[in-house]
């Protein structure tokens, strides 16, 4: 029997937020943890029977008894990976490992980078210096380059390339990402996306009039066809790992057989130019919006699907409530449908799922149940790079969905069913990946938790 909700004496902190604890029939906020939490975590939530905070680096199995993120989850990744925490630090990970940082959980799906070249071997600081093997550069203008200064910024190899010079009239310089342009085999009508990290490391900027990034298409002889080209912001002075810039394009010529990529920088009219720019990896990859850098060294390099499910999850009944505030790092407009959590009974075919939906960046949630797929409550746009707290409550004939400060409810036909296995960041055939971080994922697995609790939670 459900009991009434009253506000309790006790306070939760959720990021930073006090938040007001609900208990059922007045009984004290502390009882109640103590009660569902064995006595043990003040920062979980009240009744959950599993709660992993990977922001924060905190961990609550329940009877399962994890407390660590490698106990916790089972991961598959058949190859190695990076992520960036909040300061630009770019970590690497070995493969089968979770990629956690104090941003969370980061579920992608499996991208190649086709630059052959990112590591910056070669590189030597002179006057001119080296550039790094497979890259150069070149200019119209009468401008002196140099390599000022290599090493390592935020996890990331960089060089500092300084242009400077008294130019009579407008002109250009470009940053060619990679010199052989037969490397990177391509077909007419893919979609890529490129992607270098820059800063300002000395001087600025000012007498420059913009920057492009271009996709040069070539044909299978190797002859010049056609650009697509993208404005790209000026970079700052900022953290190296926070400066990452990228440019999409969809190739439109039937002849294609190969893309290369490069940045073009102009100004307009005599000039001074004095700018020193810092420059990390740069990447290329097949697919709408840039993820997870890859290294390379020589060859293309592909990192292989996050699959993550939760190890020894909790016994389920037909009433569920699950709280999963992530942020997708891929555009609105992404053609696939991006899966925060599926809640499944082992396979795809019983499920309860937290979409993106595939060309809309709509938030749904739904259950599939006897081969049915029931209705369920309709959400706003996820927007991209936007962390929204979500939470979603299920019984029979009764769905609620609390979001960025938003809810929805859908009272028509839903049919439960058991759960027993709980999936991070993908469905539970290993595709349809968030691209993105999970900060946190909390579980009622026998409750359907009241909707003043959902608005609670997802502020």
């Amino acid at each position: 029997m459900r009991g009434k909700f009253v506000l309790g004496a006790g306070a939760l902190l959720i990021g930073g937020l006090a938040l007001a604890v609900l208990t059922p029939d007045g009984a004290s906020a502390d009882r109640l943890r103590q009660r569902d939490q064995l006595g043990a975590q003040g920062w979980v939530l009240p009744g959950a029977a599993l709660d992993l905070n990977f922001s924060q680096g905190q961990y609550f199995g329940g009877k399962s008894g994890c407390r660590a993120v490698a106990t916790c989850l089972n991961v598959v990744r058949a190859s190695a990976g990076t992520a960036q925490d909040s300061a630009g630090n770019v970590v690497s990970f070995a493969s089968g490992q979770p990629r956690v940082t104090n941003q969370g959980l980061l579920v992608e799906e499996s991208r190649t980078n086709s630059q052959p070249y990112n590591e910056m071997a070669g590189a030597a600081a002179g006057s001119p210096g080296a550039m790094p093997t497979g890259w150069s550069y070149a200019q119209s203008g009468g401008l002196a380059f140099s390599v000022a200064a290599i090493g390592t910024e935020n996890g990331l190899p960089y060089f500092d390339l300084n242009i400077a010079g008294s130019a009579a009239g407008s002109g250009l310089f470009n940053i060619n990402f990679n010199t052989n342009n037969t490397a990177i085999a391509a077909s007419n009508g893919q979609i890529w996306t490129g992607s270098w990290f820059w800063r300002v490391s000395a001087g600025s900027t000012s007498t420059l009039s913009g920057c492009t990034y271009y996709i040069d298409i070539y044909n299978s002889s190797g002859s010049f066809l056609s650009q697509l080209g993208t404005a790209i912001s000026m970079p700052i002075a900022t953290a190296l790992g926070l400066g990452r810039a990228q440019g999409t394009e969809t190739l439109a010529n039937a002849s294609t057989a190969y893309v290369n990529h490069f940045l073009s920088c102009a100004w307009t009219g005599a000039q001074t130019i004095n700018v020193t720019l810092r420059f990390g990896p740069a990447q290329l990859e097949q697919g709408q919006g840039a993820t997870s850098l890859i290294y390379t060294n020589g060859a293309a390099v592909t990192r292989q699907a996050d699959f993550i499910t939760v190890a020894n999850p909790p016994a389920f009944g037909q009433a569920v409530t699950a709280y999963v505030p992530a942020t997708p790092e891929l555009p609105a407009t992404y053609g696939t449908t991006q899966t925060s959590l599926q809640i499944d009974e082992g396979d795809n075919l019983q499920r309860i799922d937290l979409d993106r939906g595939s060309g809309s960046g709509q938030l749904s949630g739904g259950i599939t149940s006897n081969n049915t797929a029931w209705g369920a409550p309709s959400a706003g746009i996820w927007p991209q790079n936007t962390q929204w707290p979500v939470a979603y409550a299920l019984q029979t004939n009764d769905q609620a969905m609390g979001y960025a400060g938003s809810l929805s409810t859908y009272g028509g036909t839903t049919e439960m069913f058991t759960p027993a296995r709980i999936v991070l960041g993908s469905n539970g055939n290993g595709v349809h990946q968030l691209d993105g971080t999970i900060a946190r994922l909390a579980i009622w697995p026998t409750t359907r938790q009241p909707n003043a609790f959902l608005q609670q939670i997802t502020p």
